[in-house]
């Protein structure tokens, strides 16, 4: 990944690969729809980390120790 970032005129032109490839009308769409997918990706990843927070009601091993 460090050559590719180090490289400025190799991102030009996949850029223009990418533009010719998807057509200048469709990029802004397929941006919109990324978006869209990586907001409900990060809502569902918080909504699952606040469901394994939330303390269960369930006795545990070391509760019952004789």
């Amino acid at each position: 990944m460090g050559r590719f970032a180090a490289n400025p005129a190799l991102i030009v032109i996949l850029v223009l690969i990418i533009i010719i490839v998807f057509g200048a009308n469709k990029l802004p769409v397929a941006a919109k729809s990324l978006g869209q997918s990586l907001r409900i990706f990060k809502n569902e990843l918080r909504a699952d980390d606040e469901k394994k927070d939330e303390p269960t009601d369930a006795p545990s091993d070391s509760d019952n120790v004789s």
